[in-house]
């Protein structure tokens, strides 16, 4: 059994668009606590274009899913330590 909490870094096929090479990179976070405990999350990082005069842009990508996740856990978790205050 490998390491339990695991990132890996992939880089999708080159597309090529109108003379431009573009891939696409992702990053998995991986969790595996036993075989039957296992998941993977999947992000994306950035495309990276390349033009036909050699210069190259990596432009970042915006997952508002994954902001949107973690908004939704800080309030959670914001609303637990509200209540158990109240509660004392």
């Amino acid at each position: 059994m490998g390491k339990p909490i695991h990132f890996v870094n992939q880089e999708s096929v080159l597309y090529e668009h109108a003379g431009r090479k573009v891939k696409v990179t992702s990053q998995a976070l991986g969790f595996s606590f036993g075989p039957p405990f296992s998941f993977v999350w999947n992000r994306p990082l950035y495309v990276r274009v390349q033009n036909e005069d050699g210069s190259e842009q990596r432009i970042p990508v915006i997952d508002k899913t994954r902001i949107l996740q973690i908004l939704i856990l800080m309030v959670g978790l914001l609303g637990v330590f509200v209540l158990s205050r109240s509660n004392k």
